[in-house]
């Protein structure tokens, strides 16, 4: 039998737009973009790839927030962190 291994399935969907659809399967926000898994921890724009692609080496550098095995976050008041535990 194969070895299953987590992995991490990121597709998110970002708009100026407040408004939204619903077709049954997917809800979707109008006029949406899909964001760069990278950008996802970044505290503002921009959020897509050609954006981020166009940023100095600084500007690239993203520190991703994480959850210890205790239960700390680090930093302590991020609002979203890496989705498995860390030592």
């Amino acid at each position: 039998a194969r070895e299953r291994r987590h992995a991490v399935h990121f597709a998110v969907l970002y708009s100026e737009s407040p408004k939204w659809s619903n077709d049954g399967v997917v809800v979707a926000p109008q006029d949406a973009y899909f964001m760069d898994p990278n950008a996802f921890y970044k505290n503002g724009p921009p959020y897509d790839s050609p954006s981020l692609e166009k940023l100095s080496s600084d500007q690239k550098k993203i520190p991703v927030p994480y959850i210890k095995l205790d239960g700390k976050k680090v930093p302590p008041d991020t609002k979203r962190i890496w989705p498995y535990a860390c030592q």
